[in-house]
């Protein structure tokens, strides 16, 4: 019994170390939460990349629900192709911008980095992405769904920074990966 125990003990700890090893070797995604008022929230949750992926990929096929786009909702892949090959392909500095009197949506490029501004009343959003992360998840889109393994898509292939930044009256959430 005492051989078995101590085979059992190696195999945790191993697998610990995988895990925490897997987790420095392909980042940490970090959310942050805060809210204003006097219900007031301030949270951090460390996730690291590597443990979401494994476990993400043990879950089948099926699992998580796919929302179906709505059929009016128009949203053409091989039209986004086009624009990420685009924006790719430009040259560095402010390649989109619209201002309307509600607001004000920018995207700006520098190579494959991309970074999406939007200042509206209700909340400042600031998206920063790699052209290949939307590249690789457009490619196994189907276009008609909505599946969460785009967004970890997206998250696993970030450079190291901010990911996200929603800044609103209530509060603010960002999201990093390190």
């Amino acid at each position: 019994m005492a051989g078995r125990l101590s085979t059992v003990a190696v195999v945790l700890v191993s697998t610990a170390a995988a895990l925490v090893a897997a987790a420095f070797l392909t980042g940490w995604m970090v959310v942050d939460v805060q809210t204003h008022g006097p219900d007031a929230v301030d949270f951090t949750v460390p996730i690291p990349l590597g443990f979401l992926q494994a476990m993400l990929s043990a879950v089948p096929e099926g699992t998580f629900p796919k929302e179906e786009l709505p059929a009016d909702f128009p949203l053409d892949r091989e039209g986004m192709l086009e624009i990420v090959s685009a924006l790719a392909t430009a040259p560095a500095g402010t390649s989109i911008r619209v201002d309307t009197p509600d607001a004000r949506v920018s995207i700006t490029t520098a190579g494959e980095d991309v970074s999406v501004d939007v200042e509206a009343p209700e909340a400042d959003v600031t998206l920063r992405i790699l052209l290949a992360g939307v590249r690789d998840a457009l490619e196994r889109w189907d276009g008609t769904t909505l599946d969460p393994r785009m967004a970890l898509a997206l998250l696993t292939s970030a450079e190291r920074g901010p990911f996200l930044l929603v800044d609103s009256p209530e509060g603010r959430v960002r999201i990093d990966v390190r």
